[in-house]
């Protein structure tokens, strides 16, 4: 094959079946995870929280612990003190009620957020106090 506009028509059929290749390759790869999970589901197991637990091994601990952090602490906007304890043992009181007094602002309604410190104290941070 010859040069086409400055492009190397050999390197270029190259790479487009290397390409290829490795496509074939991965829907062969996603075949047998579908298999996997449809194995794991006659055995009883239930597909949508492995498929979870895979994604959640798949990331970086800090990364993870983050995210954790996070859904408490949206978990706890949402839901008041269903999950305020666990949130306030997870992140440190100031940080959460900082983020949450944020997040009200940013929603257009300034407020005064609340937080239960593990030592049982009460924390207001935004608004008025």
């Amino acid at each position: 094959m010859t040069d086409v506009g400055g492009i190397g028509a050999a390197r270029l059929k190259s790479f487009i079946e290397r390409i290829e290749h490795l496509e074939e390759d991965k829907a062969g790869i996603a075949a047998d995870i579908k298999d996997v999970y449809g194995e794991a589901k006659g055995e009883g197991f239930d597909t949508k929280v492995l498929r979870k637990v895979v994604a959640r091994r798949r990331k970086d601990p800090q990364s993870l612990r983050e995210e954790e952090e996070l859904l408490d602490l949206y978990e706890h906007a949402l839901q008041g003190d269903l999950f305020a304890r666990d949130a306030a043992d997870r992140l440190d009181a100031k940080a959460a009620g900082e983020k949450l007094a944020a997040m009200a602002e940013e929603d257009g309604a300034p407020g005064t957020a609340r937080v239960e410190t593990p030592e049982g104290s009460v924390v207001s941070f935004g608004g008025a106090a």
